[in-house]
């Protein structure tokens, strides 16, 4: 397994990118070829495929364009010129068209807030894929959450019916670690009286059972190590090693079982009343 050869790697690594449609990170790619058993879950493995990968980049082997570093974006910069006339049809079609963009908060009327945490940013991408989908706020938590964290939730819920319920779901490593940043935010958000309803959704013991995930061994160093072995043996895995369409569909499962439908369905009637309503104003304006 060790002995695999680059070329027969490259070949792997390129039907792994063919195989999901969204961007995946140099880890993803790792655990995807640890799953498959053609490398060890090993550090120098993961090393070695790095290496491999930035120079079949160079050689236009890989795309630049299939994988991603989610944690280093660059922000800020120019805005693009245009000249007055672009800028005034520009501002005409939105104004002739602006009754189309109108929309009622999805969650209005709904009995719950949920908010979805996860330990990783460079999960990001992964996340951001389903709750844009449901307008539901995630939070990269960077390992340990500060307690600034907590009072930006309480800020964010400031304007929310008190008789919602609040919901955060967390996605994190199964290692010694990732198991007590759940138990730290929970107490964080316990020392700012909110009433939450926490559930962890992933990466549990039976989800690594499940999808035979291979795992690591613990890092002795950790202070929460003995604690994590007495409770669950010595195997640890990321949340990295799900396979993307996989944490998606539980991502999407974690909103969806507090989202009711026959509510939002209500609300979007409501919707395209007050859009019909917009139009007719536009119309008049523009006559």
């Amino acid at each position: 397994m060790r002995g695999i050869n680059s070329k027969t790697l490259l070949e792997e690594v390129k039907k792994i990118i063919k195989e999901f449609d969204t961007k995946l990170t140099l880890r993803q790619i790792y655990y995807q070829l640890v799953s498959k058993h053609l490398i060890e879950n090993i550090r120098s493995q993961y090393q070695r495929l790095s290496k491999i990968l930035v120079k079949a980049r160079y050689d236009s082997i890989i795309d630049w364009e299939d994988i991603e570093d989610r944690t280093r974006n660059a922000t800020g910069g120019d805005t693009k010129e245009e000249t007055s006339d672009e800028h005034f049809d520009t501002a005409l079609n939105y104004m002739k068209n602006c009754w189309k963009y109108f929309q009622l908060p999805m969650w209005k009327d709904q009995p719950r807030y949920v908010e979805i945490w996860f330990e990783k940013q460079a999960l990001e991408g992964i996340f951001e894929s389903i709750t844009s989908e449901y307008n539901v706020t995630q939070l990269a938590c960077k390992g340990y959450s500060s307690h600034t964290m907590g009072y930006e939730l309480l800020k964010r819920i400031e304007n929310i019916d008190k008789d919602k319920e609040l919901h955060i779901i967390y996605f994190g490593d199964f290692d010694p670690s990732g198991l007590d940043i759940y138990r730290f935010i929970k107490d964080m958000c316990n020392r700012f009286g909110l009433e939450i309803k926490f559930e962890r959704m992933a990466i549990t013991k039976e989800q690594i059972e499940k999808y035979k995930i291979p795992p690591m061994m613990a890092k002795s160093s950790d202070s929460r190590y003995s604690k994590f072995i007495a409770n669950y043996g010595t195997d640890v895995v990321e949340l990295d090693a799900l396979r993307p369409d996989v944490l998606q569909a539980l991502i999407r499962q974690a909103i969806e079982t507090r989202f009711e439908d026959d509510i939002y369905n209500k609300i979007k009637r409501e919707e395209k009343l007050q859009q019909e309503r917009i139009k007719k104003m536009v119309e008049e304006v523009l006559k």
